[in-house]
């Protein structure tokens, strides 16, 4: 299966966290604009042209496929990505299935013929028997590695996010901050990050430039971690005491597979299942369909990996979606 020419991989966002149209359409425009192949400037103008169609019929096609479109002014070439989610974004099919392929289509106003070429083209290929499946497999395969590739951080932006998460570790650690403290400190840290700052960054998607990425990892996804985690624990807690009372337990090794990619992701979301009461990651295993975590559960409410995932990771997993491929 072929992709058209101008559907290049760093055009791809692979997971849509949204799930309603207008946070999908503008999780998609957000890429581009880190990509530089729409302003910043002219987001919410696109939107709104957007949502002008969006309001004259939804552009989902039918078959869990979506194809918001539109024409702008001074518009140099046709924009297209594609946005791939995992649990369906709502456009209000008639057919009410969820979407989980989003193509949107930006067009110039006086290049019309070109715009519609394109929208023509992932017409034709939706009638193609598999379609869905080839393009999940061909995105989720090649297009995923480049994608990844052509979006990592600047070495020396990953420098900086590691010194920030160990400085940070260390003034916690030492409990203490006088300047001379954290002048050692930041030396020590410094060498640590300049010789393994990959180890943590690697698989980071943060957008936007560094201070950005510290400030919304610092202000706002490190705060939703810890009241995640904070509730987790505490209702666990109370469950845990209530079977140890009554004994009620159904203790058994349940499988659930992530949908995490990176190795950092996976290994945070295993430790984090591990620190909630009841819940014990003893295995890790790469497969050629995924990675698979085996979770010792003291009251196993289910035995379908999907409702398993739900009930074990399901929040901390969408979390750090959020940072990790």
């Amino acid at each position: 299966m072929e992709f058209p020419e101008r559907i290049t991989p760093d055009q791809i966002t692979m997971r849509l966290m949204a799930t309603d149209r207008a946070a999908a359409i503008r999780e998609m425009l957000d890429e581009l604009v880190e990509l530089r192949k729409v302003p910043e400037d002219r987001v919410e103008e696109i939107i709104r042209a957007l949502f002008r169609r969006e309001v004259l019929g939804t552009t989902a096609i039918g078959g869990g496929v979506a194809v918001p479109h539109a024409h702008l002014d001074d518009l140099d070439e046709v924009v297209v990505a594609i946005g791939l989610s995992e649990t369906g974004v709502d456009f209000q099919a008639d057919d009410d299935e969820p979407v989980k392929i989003v193509f949107l289509v930006l067009g110039a106003r006086d290049r019309p013929h070109q715009y519609l070429d394109i929208i023509q083209r992932i017409g034709t290929l939706m009638e193609n028997e598999g379609f869905l499946e080839a393009i999940v497999r061909e995105i989720e395969g090649q297009y995923s590695i480049e994608h990844h590739e052509a979006v990592k951080l600047p070495a020396w932006e990953k420098a900086v996010l590691t010194w920030v998460v160990l400085m940070a570790f260390w003034i916690i650690v030492s409990g203490s901050h006088h300047w001379q403290n954290l002048l050692v400190g930041g030396g020590l840290v410094g060498v640590v990050a300049a010789y393994t700052y990959n180890n943590l960054t690697e698989d980071l998607r943060f957008r936007g430039n560094v201070v950005t990425r510290i400030l919304r990892l610092t202000l706002v996804l490190l705060p939703q971690y810890l009241f995640i985690m904070a509730f987790q624990l505490i209702e666990s807690n109370f469950r845990v005491a209530r079977h140890a009372l009554v004994m009620d337990i159904k203790p058994a090794i349940v499988r659930i597979k992530t949908n995490l990619r990176s190795s950092t992701a996976t290994t945070l979301l295993a430790n984090s299942i591990t620190l909630t009461p009841g819940t014990l990651t003893v295995d890790v295993v790469t497969q050629e369909d995924g990675i698979y975590l085996y979770v010792h559960w003291i009251d196993v409410q289910t035995l379908d990996m999907d409702q398993a995932r739900d009930h074990i990771s399901r929040d901390v997993e969408q979390w750090l979606k959020q940072i990790f491929w």
